[in-house]
């Protein structure tokens, strides 16, 4: 999955327990800070202020579906922030959590 799928695939569009979400998403309802927010901040690119990234991680932290957020993009190949960690968090808490 490229990063525009993975771009598309985020709650911020709305499509989590749809075929784009992939077979694992969960079924969120709508109502998570993600899909009231610019999704761009959630895909921060090389260059991208540090402050940028830490909005978009806080708005992680707040919200209700942060577990199970976590929980698609530690078994899906995503990229961006979800469920308040970055790709490079992902990856380590991955080989730490030993996911292949």
């Amino acid at each position: 999955m490229g990063a525009q799928m993975s771009r598309q695939a985020h709650v911020t569009h709305g499509s989590f327990g749809n075929a784009r979400g992939g077979t694992n998403a969960p079924g969120f309802d709508g109502t998570q800070p993600c899909s009231q927010t610019d999704p761009d901040i959630f895909f921060p690119e090389i260059g991208t202020p540090r402050s940028i990234t830490k909005a978009a991680l806080a708005i992680c932290r707040s919200c209700q579906f942060q577990t199970p957020c976590l929980e698609y993009a530690l078994h899906e190949p995503v990229l961006g922030i979800w469920g308040a960690t970055t790709d490079v968090e992902r990856k380590k808490l991955k080989k730490r959590l030993k996911i292949a």
